[in-house]
Formats: C-alpha cells, structure tokens, sequence
C-alpha cells in the first residue's frame, strides 16, 4: 500500500508536538533544579572530619558583580541535586537591645519612703544587664537600688543608680534606665527613692518597668585589593587638587571604606570621595534628594528587586573627611571613609593639594561588613556543594532556616573555603523555545488536526469509492 502524503505531514506534526511538551513534563516531574538558569557556581569542600553542627562561608568579590543586588539568587545544592537551606546575614556592628516584659509582683511602700516592686523573669534564662522604669513626674533625679534571686527569697545586691527627668528651654534629659551587670537571676527586686529636692512629700508612681539585653554584637570585616589608577591634576572649587579612579573589581561590590598607603611623612589633605556605579545601587539605604533629582530609569529598566541599568557613566554621593600625619607618626594607612556601606564598580578619591606637591599614593584595600553563608552541616549531605548565583528572575528563597537561625551561634561555625567562579556549562542565555512562543505549541497542534483531519476526509471518500466499486448491480426485471 503507498504511503499518502499527508499522513507523513500528520505523523510529523504529531511528533513535532509532542517534543515540544515532553520538556515541560519532564521538569515538572523530575526533582532535579533548573540549575541550566544560573551562570555561575563556586564548589564548597567539606572536611570529612570537622565536627560542630554548621557551616559558613564569606562570599568573595568575585561574587558581588555576577549576583543579584540583594544576592537573593544564591542557591546551594549538593552532589545529588538536593536544595540545601541555608542564613545569609551581614556581619556588621549592631547594638541589640531585646526586651523583656517581666511579671510584676508586690508594689508596696519600702523603707525611707522608696516605693518597692518586684519582677519575675519566669521562663527567659537569658543574660539581661538592663532595666527601664518609668514614674510619674518631672524635674527629679531619683535614687534606684536594684537586688537579684533566683527562688525569690535570698536576695543579693545587683546594682544601684539614678532616675534623672530634667527640661531646660527645649532641651530635655530623660534618663529611665539602671545598667548593672550581666545577670541570669530570674527575680528582680527595686527600690525607686525620693528625689529630696522636688519629691519631698509627695508618693513615687511607677508607671511600666521592662528588662533589657542591651549588647554590642561585633561584626567583622573583610578586606579586598583594588586597582589604583594614575593621578589626575584637577580643581576643587577652584584648588588644585588630586584625584584618583579606584577599581574596586566588580559592578556591585560592597564599599565601606577604602584604606590606602601614602608615602609621605607628614602632611594635612582635606579629601572627598564618591562612588561610581549603577544608581540603585549605589544610591544609600533611604535614597536622597540628589539622587531622587539626577537620575531617572531608561525605559527599558526592569522595576523592583531584579532592577537592571547600566553602569552610571558619573561619580555621585560625595562625603569629605581629612587625613593628617604628624612627624614622629606610625606610617599606617589612611582610611577615607563612607560612613555608610556603598556597592560601587568603581572610587574616586581627591585629595586637595593647595600650595603643596600632591601625595604618593599606593597599595589601596577595600573594606566593608562582611557576607556570611551559613547552613548545617547533617549527615545526608553529598559532597561536594556547589554555590549557585547568576539569575536576576530567581525569587528569594527565604528558607525557614535562615529566619529561625539564631543571632550567636555555638559553637562558632567552622569557616570553609569556596573555589574559583567557574561558568555554569548547562546555562542558556534565554527561556525555552516553550517559555519564549507559547503559542508554538497550540499552532503545531492545531496544524496536526488539520492534517488528521484531511487524512480522515482522504480515508473516508477512499472507502466509500471502493464500497461503490465492490457493490454488486440489481438483477434484471
């Protein structure tokens, strides 16, 4: 039997489909990641034998131009393709201040008209070194006496100081909190006295009292070599001065302050410096007026956390400070400083010479808080990790790890090693044929039913023929 054209088309039509949806089955099924979406990865190695329950690493500068803005497309995964939840936090210097409401217990008159409270601390058995409390009135300083206990009945002194509420003009000094020692004691006795000036004889009112953990949590710096290039003679408003571009390595990378080298042996030099880069970027946390007024998104920009522009072709956000060298001094570097952190592509520094031959400078380092990731460390892992980044549509992954990660961590966790950047082999530079024309599928498919449907018009009209050709003629009358 010969072969009809158009089943061929059909049959080709069919097939054409069908690859164009086996794709889409075969990832919505599979548990493997769509990791063909990252550019990049790092592998992290583990040692088989270090022992702790997490993991960190810093992530490198190399990181920083490859990756999102808010580093939201990091994705970890281990041998076997398994996701691997994990916290990344910012190590800065914070003050933490967490407060404690306690149970408040027998409000009584104390000895030498002091009023008398006591707080029950009940289940928290963290460190507290803090307590506020808040009275009725103005213009005193009050005496507070404050005793610890952990059953509530053996006290033992816990430290002592002044409640202080002054108003001069428009200026005020309100003072509401007795700092003593780091304490775990659950109970918290206090005497709040008289201020013998203005109180006299009237009673003490103690309105609300709370516990506090007020403590610096250290941060931690990590340092980078940058680029310095050549001197370049300029003027600042109308002095001559110095100025230098420094190449900080990537287009987003963390900047806080910059430390550089200078080889003279005394001097004095006002500075100003300014950071370069794409403007949301390097725009400080709140923005500014400057800034709301000298840039406006091309057209073309993508608005929300996977903003794209190009690198700013101008240097923006200028702050000034000064570096001075006595005769006799430490030749330690000078630091010029943001105040707060920047992500730049690049740094210009000017230096104000006046009547002085300008400074030699070398050897310039990048410093700003450092970017930790830390995940645990449990016996499921397939070594080796591999660090993903590279995807600006990647959503945060917002891991319930992370969020429930406490602030210290014991132990410390160990600090591993991530390797060199290495491009991700199994990326493609745009979605799939799928993804990118939707409307290919339904139109392959709409032609297969039609060409099915011719061949079942040729088959039909084919048999009836032969139905008519086959069928046998009346007998005569």
């Amino acid at each position: 039997m010969q072969r009809r054209p158009c089943g061929t088309v059909a049959c080709g039509l069919m097939t054409l489909a069908l690859a164009c949806f086996v794709p889409l089955a075969a990832r919505a099924d599979a548990p493997q990641p769509e990791l063909w979406r990252w550019q990049y990865w790092q592998e992290i190695k583990l040692p088989e034998d270090a022992e702790g329950k997490y993991r960190d690493v810093l992530l490198p500068v190399d990181v920083f131009g490859k990756a999102r803005i808010d580093l939201g497309d990091l994705r970890l995964y281990d041998a076997a393709g398994v996701e691997v939840p994990y916290a990344l936090r910012v190590l800065a210097q914070v003050d933490r201040d967490d407060k404690i409401t306690p149970r408040q217990f027998n409000q009584v008159a104390g000895p030498d008209n002091s009023r008398e409270i006591s707080l029950d601390l009940e289940g928290d058995t963290e460190r507290h070194n803090q307590v506020q409390i808040e009275t009725v009135g103005a213009e005193f300083r009050r005496r507070v006496e404050l005793e610890g206990s952990d059953d509530g009945t053996q006290w033992r002194k816990l430290g002592a100081g002044y409640l202080v509420r002054f108003t001069r003009d428009n200026d005020k000094l309100n003072g509401d909190r007795i700092t003593y020692p780091p304490s775990r004691f659950r109970y918290i006795r206090l005497r709040v006295f008289r201020d013998p000036e203005t109180d006299k004889n009237k009673d003490i009112t103690i309105t609300t009292v709370s516990v506090h953990r007020k403590v610096a949590v250290p941060g931690e710096l990590v340092t980078w070599e940058a680029k310095l290039g050549p001197r370049m003679p300029v003027n600042s408003n109308g002095t001559p001065a110095s100025a230098w571009d420094i190449t900080l390595g990537g287009d987003l990378v963390p900047c806080e302050k910059i430390l550089v080298d200078v080889a003279e042996e005394a001097f004095v030099r006002d500075y100003t410096l300014q950071a370069k880069g794409r403007p949301d970027a390097v725009r400080p946390s709140g923005g500014s007026p400057e800034w709301e007024e000298s840039y406006s998104p091309p057209r073309n920009a993508r608005l929300g956390a996977t903003y794209q522009t190009e690198a700013a072709s101008y240097f923006r956000y200028p702050v000034s400070g000064k570096w001075q060298r006595r005769p006799g001094n430490e030749r330690k570097a000078m630091e010029a400083k943001f105040g707060e952190e920047v992500r730049a592509s690049q740094v210009r520094i000017t230096v104000v010479d006046n009547a002085n031959a300008p400074l030699t400078l070398s050897n310039v380092r990048v410093q700003a808080p450092a970017r930790e990731l830390v995940f645990a460390h449990t016996e499921g892992l397939k070594l080796p990790l591999r660090l993903y980044y590279g995807n600006p549509l990647a959503n945060s992954p917002e891991y319930d790890f992370g969020r429930n990660l406490p602030e210290v961590l014991s132990p410390t966790p160990k600090r591993l090693e991530l390797g060199a950047p290495t491009p991700n082999a199994e990326f493609r530079g745009s979605k799939p044929l799928t993804e990118r024309w939707p409307w290919l599928v339904y139109s392959v498919l709409g032609a297969a039913c039609g060409a099915l449907g011719l061949v079942l018009l040729n088959l039909s009209r084919a048999t009836i023929a032969a139905h008519d050709r086959n069928e046998p003629s009346a007998p005569a009358a």
